[in-house]
């Protein structure tokens, strides 16, 4: 037994010591990548009592790099709209709520977005966030552009997953 304390303490202090090589930028990656992890898994945890197969859905719901700058909701939002294709039987491949959000988001950094971007946008948050900003700010060009934007750019945002 005391040889297994000791043995799991070398390990440890041989991670510990690991850790403090790495630098400032890689430590707080690989911390929001293990916050991720626990993110899926507590959604997987949500479904598995009704539908155990989505335990084998953990690496779809493997987040892309930009997750790792987005909050927890957004990245949790993901993972929800994800097992709930996977339980309709739908395919996968298609880009998220969440995915089309960090699109915008990451575009409206370089230049504004145009009213329909917006509205989009502002659809998205409503939805993630249970909001209703979305009127406050116009109509979209004509009937049903958001729509047709947010599946546009859903289907261009196809992968593999």
């Amino acid at each position: 037994m005391a040889r297994n304390v000791m043995k799991a303490t070398n390990i440890l202090s041989k991670f510990a010591n690991l850790l403090a090589e790495i630098q400032y930028d890689d430590r707080n990656q690989l911390k929001r990548a293990f916050e991720l992890i626990a993110i899926a898994e507590q959604v997987i945890d949500e479904y598995k009592g009704k539908h155990p197969e989505v335990n084998n859905l953990f690496s779809a719901l493997r987040p892309e790099s930009d997750f790792g700058s987005m909050v927890d909701e957004v990245y949790e939002h993901h993972c929800h709209e994800l097992i709930k294709r996977f339980i309709a039987g739908q395919k996968l491949e298609d880009g998220t709520d969440a995915e089309v959000m960090m699109v915008l988001s990451n575009t409206s950094i370089v230049a504004p977005l145009n009213l329909d971007g917006s509205l989009a946008y502002a659809r998205i948050f409503d939805k993630i966030y249970g909001t209703k900003n979305e009127a406050g700010f116009g109509k979209e060009s004509y009937a049903g552009a958001i729509d047709e934007m947010i599946g546009e750019m859903k289907r261009k945002l196809r992968k593999k997953r």
